[in-house]
């Protein structure tokens, strides 16, 4: 891909404002590359650029294919000495350049301006779900609800009323977190939870409106499909089937002329005709028509169902006001959680990922953050732009300048779900082709994947991605032309049809045997699937792909294959299972359960006749593992020996007494070993029984012949590993932990490199392969949400309603409008799912579905099936009879052991590391990090060191010293920030008082013109305390120095010179060099080569006890400093500024 396509150039060359939609496969990582490639051989330095991605491992990906780049650019013949020598320069720049995802910009933008989003400059970043964040959010609700049960609370009281559950508040608990966190989502989150309470009259009327406006929208929609029903059947003659298709247009008309809503839910749903039969000479086009027709009449007969299910207006207005009683509360309660949860984090110094973009969001509000940003980055860039949610939108859109690049494809659009909005692509693309320093661009060349797979994509998203059921109108723009890259009409797509398992009518729905049978289908339908899935390997594995990169045709192997599913749990599992049990070696990022595997049951058996000999299928299965050696026509033998006899394990006894030929051998082998291994289990636990059973029957080596044989013993050793926890169990304790554990022990599959690779259709995106199979395609969605909970952007909170008095639980007309407005996001979802799935396909395209549907429905599928025009597709599907494959298996070599490898081997497992006790060390450390080290305590809210007087038998003012305590670290953080904006080149030495108190008020004065802190801050100062800080020497000796604020700085020291014990103490970690970073607040340099390093506290102790307690952080600032500007450290002086008690003090 050297040579740009003219789209390519086009995009590459644009200026301005560009925003690029870009088809799956058509290089637009390469082409944003290409750009920031051309921008800095042009003059443009690296650290001008932002480019932001939306998965760490993207971000680095581009870092090296900058990387490269600039390498090839340097090394390019064409290129001058002096563009060669700043091109080296640029690619020095590179690790450090802001490549990088969306939070780590945010994170980076919060600590350069910490002061004014009022955070410790020495944050961690948690994740909401990590056991860190879950804890947190715990502690939270914990204090939220005791104050609440404490004071009674009204709006509590009325939660508890609905959602109490088993003697719990739980249930109360994860509806507050779980609806949290998706609103947490939006930009304004704390104003919609404020507004989220008013429920209205008017608000219903147009709730109802809504409601109405989709029931027309679907009811045309089945208006159309029956019409071009009833014209198909008038054309060929067939009255019964035209009457029929007249009925459904009328049951239709009648809810499309109604006045209103609720006129339309009065209908009472028509009496349909069945359908007509068909006739032996009937065609198979028309028996398609007939179904198809039928398909629509269910359809109606649905929406009737649901209209009948609402109330009359006034019950349903009744039923919405009471539920905004509850939402009411659910907001105050939300906005108390809000409140709460982020005062903890604060203390711990802790931000999650949203806190990040929120804060961030905050800081480029203020004016000058916002200018000082945009002057840094004068080119932006953004890669998934589909993907922003609407606080990442906003972000976006306040750093980008005049040199907006952004990269995207609405068809790609996945992740509604965690909250992103594909609309914020489709408006700028309005927006940059409504204006004139604007460009709206497009990459349709598609370079990843074979003409066949490119036709079978656009065939049948041409039909159906359009308006009405998209973002997108496939036809306009998005249509893939072929890269160039392979042969015409290469590559190859086929269509697997399965067929769907009928129930026989009148079979027994319930009871314990209709539960066994279910299981036994579910069971029954993965094994057929994985058979298909198995066959379809097997056949691309006897055949070859061609590579492009390489110009080559290879032989397909198992890494070549990926099988793709719509979800990571459920038959998919079971599949994986399956296909490991046929020899298959998988690799999958689903968890699946060992106990379904043969090998396991195997072990499990084994156990469980040891704990119990008298039983006889763990018999059979230990006879037919390595342990016996036997086969299934032993067995029988043995059974057929012993017609009269009640169990078989008395067969088995009498078997090996009486008889003397090869199997009674066999039994009496087994029997000798058992009763071995059943002595030792009274003193050995099971791990240890296990391990002694699979090396003395060789039950490893026969596993490891086996296609998949490294993936047994994985399975095996995490069986084996099950045993130790919580400790080392015995065979009865273990079996009792796994029937505990309801027969489940998870494990990802791992098998090796050359593997299948078993992964979800979303965490395919961005990957590609040779082969790829699309798990089965007429799974049902999940739909919309259903939680307790919903919310709509315009009416707010969405409850259910609940009725007390006579204690019944009913939905409302709002949460029939989310419903349905979920539906239709879902729908744009799952077609935008389904694009990105198939065109993971470089050259090889399977597809499964259970049967086919009569006719497409893309408007409101259920299932990707329903995407899909058969008809369009017919020259993929495949013919082929499913056959059984003959298992493959290896053959073990088992030798003498070589004494030279074995003890190289014992050397290398010997072996130990030179410098014990550097492995402890840390790669990075900071000032805060050894004071909190030194003081033994825990972090704290305010990084600085703060304190409260206490007042000792005075009631009175207990009160006040609570609050001081409070407000310390916020007056700390206030008078930090109004230094840090200070003009000191305004301080000279001999001015007296009013001076410094006229100076003072002018800077603050400026300062609130400038907006330079927020107004909160402002409120905490005091112009009399100001003028006595600066009243000190220190200050007013700044005059003609450059002056550093808030000096960040990373410098490599020996861990000697940074601990706080002698450095002798360190021993052999002296000499190691650990990375320290910090930030100083103001450093002033003088010509002369003086430096002055200033810290400011906020601390109500002395100046002797600052200077002992802060000594060892500022000899650490003067030692990276003196290494940094390579100074003696003698010209270097510290000093501390006590703000809230006034003085200064130097430190040596």
């Amino acid at each position: 891909m050297n040579n740009f396509t003219e789209e390519q150039q086009a995009a590459i060359a644009a200026a301005g404002k560009t925003i690029v939609s870009a088809s799956a496969g058509s290089g637009k990582t390469t082409v944003m590359i290409e750009k920031i490639v051309r921008l800095i051989t042009s003059g443009v330095d690296v650290r001008e650029i932002l480019a932001v991605t939306f998965t760490k491992k993207a971000a680095a990906q581009m870092k090296e294919k900058l990387r490269k780049a600039l390498i090839k650019a340097i090394n390019s013949p064409d290129t001058s000495a002096a563009q060669r020598s700043e091109l080296k320069k640029q690619l020095a720049e590179v690790p450090g350049a802001d490549i990088s995802t969306i939070h780590s910009f945010c994170s980076k933008l919060i600590r350069s301006h910490f002061f004014a989003a009022g955070v410790d400059s020495d944050f961690s970043v948690i994740a909401e779900d990590d056991a860190d964040g879950t804890q947190l959010r715990s502690n939270a609700l914990d204090e939220v609800f005791e104050e609440a049960y404490e004071r009674g609370d009204e709006h509590f009281m009325r939660l508890l009323s609905v959602y109490w559950r088993k003697k719990s508040d739980n249930r109360l608990r994860g509806i507050l977190t779980d609806t949290y966190s998706k609103l947490r989502m939006r930009a304004d989150y704390r104003d919609f939870l404020k507004n989220a309470a008013s429920f209205t009259e008017e608000k219903f009327d147009s709730i109802a409106e809504g409601l109405f406006s989709r029931l027309k929208e679907k009811c045309a929609w089945y208006s159309s499909r029956a019409e071009a029903e009833r014209a198909y059947f008038e054309e060929v003659g067939r009255k019964k089937s035209a009457d029929n298709a007249e009925e459904l247009l009328t049951a239709l008309a009648s809810l499309l002329t109604a006045p209103d809503y609720f006129a339309a839910c009065a209908q009472p749903c028509p009496a349909f005709s069945a359908k007509e039969r068909l006739k032996k000479d009937d065609t198979p086009q028309f028996a398609d028509h007939v179904a198809a027709l039928a398909a629509v009449k269910d359809k109606v007969k649905g929406i009737f169902a649901e209209l009948a299910d609402t109330l009359s207006r006034e019950e349903e207005l009744q039923n919405y006001l009471s539920s905004g009683a509850i939402a009411e509360s659910l907001s105050e309660y939300l906005l108390k959680f809000d409140e709460k949860y982020g005062e903890l984090k604060r203390e711990k110094a802790l931000l999650d990922y949203n806190d990040l973009e929120h804060i961030a969001l905050e800081l480029l509000s203020l004016p000058q953050i916002a200018e000082e940003v945009r002057g840094k980055y004068r080119y932006v860039f953004v890669d998934e732009y589909q993907d922003v949610n609407p606080v990442q939108e906003k972000l976006l859109s306040a750093v980008g300048g005049e040199n907006v690049f952004l990269v995207g494809d609405i068809k790609q659009s996945i992740y509604g779900f965690r909250g992103s909005k594909s609309v914020f692509f489709a408006e700028k693309q309005r927006e940059f082709e409504g204006t004139a320093a604007a460009s709206s661009l497009y990459l349709t060349r598609n370079f990843r994947s074979s003409d066949a797979v490119l036709d079978a994509v656009n065939s049948q998203f041409l039909l159906a991605m359009t308006r009405k059921n998209s973002d997108v109108d496939y036809a306009d723009g998005s249509v893939m032309e072929r890269g160039g890259r392979y042969a015409a009409e290469s590559g190859r797509v086929q269509i697997h049809l399965l067929p769907k398992d009928k129930e026989k009518k009148g079979a027994e729905r319930r009871g314990v045997y209709s539960v066994e049978a279910s299981w036994l289908k579910a069971k029954a339908e993965a094994s057929t699937y994985a058979k298909q899935i198995r066959h379809i390997i097997e056949s691309e594995r006897n055949a070859r792909w061609y590579d492009p990169d390489d110009g080559v045709f290879k032989r397909v192997e198992y890494s070549d294959i990926a099988v793709l599913s719509r979800k990571k749990s459920g038959r998919i599992t079971e599949v994986i299972a399956a296909l490991s049990d046929e020899g298959i070696p998988v690799t999958a990022s689903a968890a699946v359960n060992i106990c379904d595997y043969p090998e396991i049951k195997a072990l499990e058996d084994i156990l469980s006749l040891i704990d119990n000999a008298e039983q006889d299928i763990p018999l059979c299965s230990a006879l037919l593992s390595a342990m016996g050696d036997m086969t299934a026509e032993d067995l029988s033998a043995i059974r057929l020996a012993y017609p009269d006899k009640r169990f078989f394990r008395e067969c088995c006894r009498a078997y090996s007494a009486e008889k003397k030929d090869k199997i009674a051998h066999k039994l009496n082998g087994f029997y000798a070993y058992f009763e071995k291994v059943r002595a030792l289990a009274a003193v050995a636990d099971a791990g240890e029984i296990l391990s002694k059973i699979l090396s003395e029957t060789h039950m490893e080596a026969r596993l490891l012949s086996r296609d998949n044989g490294a993936g047994c013993l994985k399975r095996i050793h995490r069986f084996i590993a099950e045993t130790l926890e919580p400790e080392p169990l015995t065979v009865h304790e273990f079996l009792d932990r796994l029937r505990a554990l309801g027969g489940r022990i998870e494990y990802s599959e791992n098998g090796g490199e050359n593997a299948v690779r078993v992964l979800t259709m979303h965490a395919s995106k961005g990957l590609e392969y040779p082969v790829v199979i699309l798990d089965d395609l007429s799974v049902l969605f999940h739909g919309a949400d259903r939680d307790e909970v919903l919310f709509d952007e315009e009416f707010g909170l969405a409850p259910r309603c609940y009725r007390r008095e006579n204690m019944t639980v009913c939905g409302t007309l709002l949460r029939r409008l989310c419903e349905k407005k979920g539906e239709e996001d879902s729908v744009k979802d799952e077609l935008n799912l389904f694009y990105v799935a198939m065109t993971r396909a470089k050259y090889g395209l399977h597809m499964m579905f259970t049967g086919r549907p009569p006719a497409p429905d893309a408007r409101y599928a259920r299932s990707c099936a329903d995407f899909v025009d058969f008809s369009v597709w017919e020259k993929y599907i495949s013919e082929e009879e499913l056959f059984e494959l003959p298992y493959q298996e290896r053959t073990a070599l088992v030798t003498r052991p070589d004494p030279e490898l074995t003890d190289s081997i014992v050397k290398a497992f010997s072996w130990e590391y030179p410098f014990k006790g550097t492995e402890r060390l840390s790669v990075k450390s900071s000032a805060t990090a050894l004071l909190k080290a030194q003081d033994g305590e825990k972090p704290r809210e305010y990084a600085r060191e703060y304190f409260s007087v206490p007042v000792l038998f005075d009631e009175s003012r207990e009160y006040e010293a609570a609050e001081m305590e409070k407000t310390a670290p916020l007056q700390g953080t206030a008078y930090h920030a109004f230094l840090e904006h200070f003009d000191f080149s305004l301080l000279q030495s001999g001015y007296g008082e009013e001076f410094l108190r006229e100076t003072v008020s002018r800077e603050l004065g400026r300062m609130k013109k400038e907006k330079a802190l927020p107004e909160e801050q402002f409120a905490l100062l005091e112009e009399k305390k100001l003028a006595e800080v600066l009243s000190n020497p220190v200050f007013s000796e700044l005059s003609g120095m450059r002056l550093y604020r808030e000096q960040q700085f990373l410098v490599s020291l020996p861990v000697g010179e940074m601990s706080l014990e002698a450095p002798a103490a360190c021993g052999t970690c002296a000499e190691e060099t650990v990375l320290f970073q910090g930030a100083i607040d103001l450093l002033a340099v003088a010509d002369t080569g003086e430096v002055r390093i200033i810290d400011y506290k906020y601390s109500g102790k002395s100046a002797a006890a600052l200077r002992e307690h802060y000594a060892s952080q500022l000899s650490l600032y003067k030692k990276a400093v003196s290494r940094i500007m390579r100074l003696e450290p003698s010209r270097i002086r510290c000093s501390i500024v006590n703000i809230r008690l006034g003085f200064e003090t130097d430190v040596e």
